[in-house]
């Protein structure tokens, strides 16, 4: 089993500029100047999996209009989202 040290890297390998995934998010985490906190971890492991959501506005604030006392779906708000 290889382990960090068998890895040999070269300033190539760090100057790939077709580079481009989740392009946004990789910028984010990139330029990070804070501590961690447990929302960063959960940001990076969904950089990392590619499970990263990245909602607009708009979609958000639909979302948002579901009251948890709703017993009866609203088909409008649903298509809408």
């Amino acid at each position: 089993m290889n382990t960090i040290f068998d890895i040999e890297l070269t300033d190539d390998d760090f100057q790939n500029t077709k580079y481009n995934f989740q392009p946004a998010l990789t910028k984010t985490l990139d330029f990070l100047d804070s501590d961690f906190d447990q929302s960063i971890i959960n940001e990076i492991v969904l950089w990392k999996v590619s499970r990263y959501s990245k909602l607009d506005v708009q979609t958000i604030e639909l979302l948002n209009k579901i009251t948890k006392i709703n017993n009866v779906l609203d088909e409008d708000l649903t298509k809408d989202i």
